[in-house]
Protein backbone atom coordinates (compact mmCIF):
# COMPACT_ATOMS: atom_id res chain seq x y z
CA UNK A 1 0.00 0.00 0.00
CA UNK A 2 1.71 3.37 -0.93
CA UNK A 3 0.29 6.94 0.52
CA UNK A 4 1.09 9.69 -1.25
CA UNK A 5 2.23 12.38 1.46
CA UNK A 6 2.82 15.42 -0.99
CA UNK A 7 3.53 15.88 -4.24
CA UNK A 8 6.82 14.94 -3.85
CA UNK A 9 6.92 12.40 -1.14
CA UNK A 10 5.20 8.91 -0.21
CA UNK A 11 5.33 6.63 1.84
CA UNK A 12 4.44 2.70 1.70
CA UNK A 13 4.00 -0.83 3.87
CA UNK A 14 5.06 -4.41 2.61
CA UNK A 15 4.16 -7.27 4.40
CA UNK A 16 6.73 -9.89 4.56
CA UNK A 17 6.96 -13.72 4.97
CA UNK A 18 9.98 -15.52 4.81
CA UNK A 19 10.07 -19.13 4.59
CA UNK A 20 13.53 -21.35 4.11
CA UNK A 21 13.68 -24.49 2.39
CA UNK A 22 17.34 -26.28 2.83
CA UNK A 23 16.97 -29.58 0.55
CA UNK A 24 14.95 -28.96 -2.59
CA UNK A 25 14.01 -32.57 -4.25
CA UNK A 26 15.10 -32.86 -7.97
CA UNK A 27 10.91 -32.36 -8.56
CA UNK A 28 8.24 -31.08 -7.11
CA UNK A 29 7.74 -28.36 -4.47
CA UNK A 30 9.66 -28.00 -1.60
CA UNK A 31 8.78 -29.11 1.90
CA UNK A 32 5.89 -26.84 3.68
CA UNK A 33 7.45 -25.15 6.40
CA UNK A 34 5.85 -22.34 8.79
CA UNK A 35 7.78 -19.06 7.60
CA UNK A 36 11.35 -18.60 9.80
CA UNK A 37 10.29 -14.41 9.68
CA UNK A 38 7.33 -12.27 9.85
CA UNK A 39 7.27 -8.24 9.18
CA UNK A 40 7.27 -5.63 7.01
CA UNK A 41 9.09 -2.85 4.91
CA UNK A 42 8.40 0.79 5.97
CA UNK A 43 8.91 2.58 2.74
CA UNK A 44 9.75 6.86 1.95
CA UNK A 45 10.19 7.30 -1.40
CA UNK A 46 11.01 10.60 -2.82
CA UNK A 47 10.02 12.18 -6.51
CA UNK A 48 13.11 13.06 -8.27
CA UNK A 49 13.99 13.95 -11.66
CA UNK A 50 14.31 10.61 -12.61
CA UNK A 51 11.31 9.50 -11.14
CA UNK A 52 10.17 7.75 -8.15
CA UNK A 53 12.96 6.25 -5.81
CA UNK A 54 13.26 5.14 -2.11
CA UNK A 55 14.60 7.78 0.22
CA UNK A 56 14.35 5.30 3.11
CA UNK A 57 13.26 1.60 3.95
CA UNK A 58 12.96 -0.08 7.22
CA UNK A 59 12.75 -3.60 8.42
CA UNK A 60 10.18 -4.29 11.04
CA UNK A 61 10.31 -7.76 12.38
CA UNK A 62 7.13 -9.46 14.41
CA UNK A 63 9.11 -12.50 14.49
CA UNK A 64 12.49 -14.03 13.32
CA UNK A 65 16.02 -14.08 11.93
CA UNK A 66 16.98 -14.56 8.56
CA UNK A 67 20.27 -14.91 9.42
Amino acid sequence: MIDVVRDDRATGIVNLQLYRADEVPPRGRPPATAPILLGRYEDEFALTSDGWRFAARRLVTAFGDWR
